[in-house]
């Protein structure tokens, strides 16, 4: 009796699990239909408002468009997606009737209240604000590119340097040595963006206030400043910092043929990789009497600071294969001998 009844209930129990196991895959195949459905028309919508709108656009390039279109607010984060990508590849001329078709349509008002959004529409928001250089969304900008994630506050940061780059460069520089997390590359094109002209007198008065590794993150970005005008500053830093990553920033920088004699004394340093940074600046600054100081870094203990002061000595501008092939076999040093034997057969077999 007990075993009948145990077996009828097992049974019950295997109906009700097959039964509810069905109406679990009913619901995910609906729920999928769904979804899909969803995706549809969300692709047909966007591709009618492309169809709708892409020439508007386009049009800007020869003028402001007149008589718009409604655009009804679902559509607001489709189109400004599309307006978006236009402003990254128009010219100049185009870009202010683009900022006309945004303004008519009061898209201005709308990215100022979504900085409050989701992060898809906070970085629509802060994106388009940037290209509308609407002054009004300043302070919320200032205070997400100082503490929002890194995508959004360098979002931010490029919205701020596009609405004003003379105000907003040195705020953007003083952040970079305290947000170490912030992607340089990233840093780089927005500062290159901004221009040579707003970058660099701030750029040198803010490096010149830091040192360490604070210091470091700021001379990465020498390069978006005037060669010339932060010269100075390379040739200070190479002569007084006695910081192995200060050194290796200011001799990548260095362009001023004055600062020879502070690379020629690098090349002795305690650290291979600021020998291997002066082997490179002898190759492309060093002259005729670099050549024994280059030849003697070519038996170093290191080998890419063998490697690049055999490359640099081939680089200088008396040096020849033939010399080359000499100083190889005149070498005391077998290391020395063999780099500079290989960087001597590399060059002839591409003469």
């Amino acid at each position: 009796m007990d075993f009948a009844t145990s077996s009828e209930t097992l049974v019950w129990l295997a109906k009700w699990v097959g039964f509810i196991s069905l109406v679990l895959v009913g619901l995910v195949s609906i729920h999928i239909i769904v979804l899909r459905y969803l995706l549809i028309r969300r692709n047909r919508r966007e591709a009618a408002l492309h169809e709708q709108w892409q020439p508007i656009l386009v049009s800007c390039l020869d003028g402001e468009p007149e008589n718009l279109p409604v655009l009804e607010e679902r559509d607001i984060t489709s189109f400004l997606v599309l307006w978006n990508y236009f402003h990254e590849t128009l010219r100049l001329a185009g870009k202010d009737n683009l900022n006309a078709v945004a303004k008519k349509l009061e898209l201005d008002e709308w990215a100022l209240k979504a900085l409050d959004d989701s992060i898809r529409e906070k970085l629509l928001a802060i994106q388009t604000l940037g290209w509308l250089q609407e002054e009004r969304g300043w302070d919320e900008l200032l205070e997400i590119m100082r503490h929002a994630s890194p995508v959004t506050s360098l979002c931010a940061a490029k919205a701020i340097l596009r609405i004003d780059p003379h105000k907003g460069v040195p705020l953007f520089l003083e952040l970079i040595p305290v947000r170490s997390h912030w992607s340089f590359s990233t840093v780089g094109k927005i500062l290159k963006e901004a221009g040579a002209d707003v970058v660099t007198k701030p750029l040198i008065e803010i490096a010149s206030r830091h040192e360490g590794d604070e210091l470091v993150r700021l001379l990465r970005f020498l390069d978006t400043a005037y060669e010339e005008e932060v010269a100075p500053l390379v040739s200070k830093l190479l002569r007084d910092s006695n910081d192995e990553n200060v050194l290796m920033s200011c001799l990548r920088a260095v362009v001023d043929p004055l600062d020879l004699p502070m690379i020629r004394a690098l090349l002795r340093h305690d650290s291979w990789r600021v020998r291997t940074q002066a082997a490179i600046c002898l190759g492309e600054l060093g002259t005729e009497e670099d050549i024994p100081r280059l030849v003697h870094a070519a038996g170093d203990q290191n080998w890419w600071v063998r490697f690049r002061s055999a490359h640099a000595l081939a680089e200088l501008p008396t040096m020849t294969v033939p010399r080359l092939k000499r100083i190889a076999s005149e070498h005391q040093n077998f290391f020395g001998s063999d780099i500079i034997s290989k960087v001597q057969k590399e060059r002839e077999a591409f003469q």
